[in-house]
């Protein structure tokens, strides 16, 4: 069967037109139905005779605005509207390119997390040779120990069910590998790992994430949104690079056509709309975070990926998981 996925397009950096294009082209590859939410008059506009259920709310969360705003004085933004659909169940997903925190302040306080949960992980897939999940990737800037452990299962499980890893390596990212290493809060955390029934690696150093020595890499917000967003700048830096170097001369043009085949796979590796968006793992029902400045290409492939999030339920596995979780050392 396949999702009913419930968009946002408003609040993003790009126009709305672009995002439905977007919708509609990742539709078309995988068959999900759509309820696009924003200004009804450029969404019929965009959307060119496909049909796709129109649910008009103008007001857009912005950039700028506290987090709170989406359930206080912009409560009927397209943000608040997309969150409260899903919690009623006229949808089965919600994507959304708008203000992080205001989308994990809505998924919160609408969808809420599940029973037992307090927070839910913001949870990237890093497109490098070697794929690897973050978790959490920006939605708590702070977290305790019990947090971190509770987004390593999180993210075991997503790696599992998308990355089809069946015993993730689960590290925690610190300043040095030695168990002793860190804050108290990540010390704690490395005891809590240590104890648990994950395959827990250790601690990992930012330099070695990009070598593939884990599949999922455990961390707060903060420390995880300064990571993906550098990975991704260096991905764009080499990519530029790469194309600069091959385009010199004749010499490094026609060296280029050699290793094309090569080259082209290398940079597929870089590619950070492959994955298309973040889901908000631990929320009850499943949201997933777009870049604020997505692409019609990066909108395509967060509806191919929710659709597939809806089909293989993995929040229901997630569910599952926390239930089971047992914590040691606490």
């Amino acid at each position: 069967m396949k999702a009913n996925i419930i968009i946002d397009v408003m609040g993003g950096d790009n126009p709305a037109a672009e995002l439905v294009r977007g919708a509609v082209a990742g539709s078309r590859g995988c068959g999900a139905a759509l309820a696009l939410v924003g200004d009804k008059t450029e969404i019929r506009r965009a959307l060119d005779g496909f049909k796709a259920n129109i649910i008009d709310a103008p007001e857009a969360v912005l950039m700028t605005d506290d987090a709170m705003s989406v359930i206080r004085a912009k409560s009927g933004s397209s943000m608040a509207t997309g969150c409260r659909m899903l919690a009623a169940g006229d949808g089965d997903i919600f994507i959304s390119c708008g203000n992080t925190g205001a989308l994990y302040t809505a998924a919160s306080h609408y969808v809420r997390c599940y029973k037992g949960l307090r927070r839910a992980a913001l949870s990237a897939i890093v497109p490098l040779s070697q794929p690897f999940v973050m978790a959490d990737a920006g939605a708590n800037p702070e977290a305790d120990a019990l947090s971190l452990l509770r987004f390593a299962k999180l993210g075991e499980i997503y790696c599992q069910a998308v990355l089809g890893v069946e015993k993730p390596r689960v590290a925690l990212i610190n300043n040095g590998t030695e168990p002793q290493k860190g804050t108290k809060i990540y010390r704690e955390a490395y005891g809590l790992l240590t104890a648990s029934d994950m395959n827990f690696v250790g601690n990992c150093e930012g330099r070695d994430l990009p070598l593939g020595v884990c599949d999922v890499a455990v961390c707060d917000g903060f420390t995880g949104n300064v990571v993906i967003k550098l990975i991704e700048g260096m991905g764009r830096f080499m990519t530029d690079g790469l194309k600069s170097v091959i385009g010199a001369n004749t010499k490094t043009k026609l060296g280029g056509l050699l290793v094309r085949g090569e080259l082209k796979k290398f940079m597929k590796g870089l590619d950070d709309t492959a994955y298309g968006g973040a889901p908000l793992l631990g929320i009850s029902k499943p949201v997933v975070k777009i870049h604020g400045n997505a692409s019609e290409k990066t909108v395509r492939s967060a509806v191919i990926q929710a659709n597939g999030f809806a089909e293989r339920k993995i929040n229901e596995k997630m569910a599952e998981g926390i239930a089971s979780l047992t914590v040691t050392g606490v």
